[in-house]
């Protein structure tokens, strides 16, 4: 049991079973992107613990997989977890000026104090905007300080911002939010993402952008 917007660190235990060795030995999980393995080969009978850690804003059940290779033929198995979340209070939506001066704090290049610190900005990441996967602090800033940005810029820009609240602890999936900037909630969170996905895909960037911006916004 965790609390609401607390980090979770899951540990893989994963071992060779077999009485051959197993090369390109990775684990990936559902719910938590970029494990960390100390190795990719196994001995027969040898074993690792891999780890990765994730922001959780309500009960979670996890898949991991995790694959070998020897000479050819691949093995695989998988595991599933839950954590239990206690319901909290959501934080509040920020701003796109807050999450730049996040990251400008994180990266050095600025001195001033970050209301959240480089070590959980880190956790947040990797996200996936629109296909772009922003994994780093660095191309966190470099999203985020674009100049004279690009109307399809703006766009990522904007819904960078606001999955960085969802993982801020801003909103669950089923948290109502505003998307037309009448301070009124009018949709689900994952509602409003797909439909700022769908306007981005069908070239409508301005349209992708309000939602975002006025999600980002709904608080102030």
């Amino acid at each position: 049991m965790v609390n609401y917007g607390e980090s979770v660190r899951y540990n893989y235990n994963v071992a060779n079973t077999g009485n051959v060795p197993l090369s390109n030995v990775t684990v990936s999980d559902d719910k938590c992107a970029h494990v960390y393995c100390p190795k990719n080969i196994l001995s027969a009978g040898e074993s690792m613990t891999c780890n990765c850690t994730v922001v959780l804003t309500q009960t979670t059940t996890n898949i991991a997989n995790v694959t070998g290779n020897y000479s050819g033929t691949i093995v695989s198995a998988t595991a599933n977890a839950t954590v239990n979340v206690t319901p909290g209070q959501r934080t509040e939506m920020r701003t796109i000026g807050f999450w730049k001066h996040q990251f400008a704090v994180a990266t050095g290049n600025n001195r001033g104090k970050a209301q959240i610190d480089s070590t959980t900005l880190q956790i947040y990441l990797p996200i996936n905007v629109f296909g772009n996967e922003i994994k780093t602090l660095d191309e966190g800033y470099n999203v985020l300080w674009i100049t004279k940005a690009s109307m399809k810029e703006r766009v990522i820009q904007q819904c960078f911002a606001t999955l960085l609240n969802f993982k801020n602890g801003a909103a669950t999936n089923d948290t109502f939010v505003d998307t037309n900037y009448d301070k009124s909630t009018d949709m689900k969170f994952s509602d409003a993402i797909n439909m700022a996905t769908s306007e981005f895909n069908v070239g409508n960037y301005e349209g992708a952008k309000n939602i975002c911006d006025s999600i980002n916004n709904m608080d102030e």
